[in-house]
């Protein structure tokens, strides 16, 4: 059983992110140092992204993604929430209350 901290988790997400972000750019012919210019980074800073790097700022993440076209995919990451909905759920109310009684309100 994989018994890992949820720093470690994010920094595995990061590192597979990174290694998609470097296929991607290596599978469309493009070098790390035009990369860096286009998403108007230092070739160290986009280096990081490459290797997943918890200490990038997300907007340069997003730019290498826009770089690669690949930018809509960050709105498709939240799309679903099947946990949230979940806890959403369990705290509405079972029954709803009846009419009101508030007079004079046509509501």
């Amino acid at each position: 059983m994989k018994n890992n901290s949820p720093c470690q988790d994010v920094k595995d997400a990061l590192s597979s992110i990174g290694a998609a972000i470097k296929l991607a750019r290596i599978r469309r012919g493009i070098r790390a140092q035009d990369m860096a210019a286009r998403c108007s980074v230092s070739l160290p800073t986009y280096r990081k992204v490459e290797r997943g790097d918890p200490t990038v700022v997300s907007g340069v993440l997003a730019s290498a993604l826009w770089v690669l076209g690949l930018e809509k995919r960050l709105a498709t990451l939240l799309a679903s929430d099947p946990v949230g909905e979940e806890l959403e759920a369990r705290k509405r109310p079972k029954r709803v209350a009846g009419p009101s009684k508030i007079e004079g309100l046509d509501l």
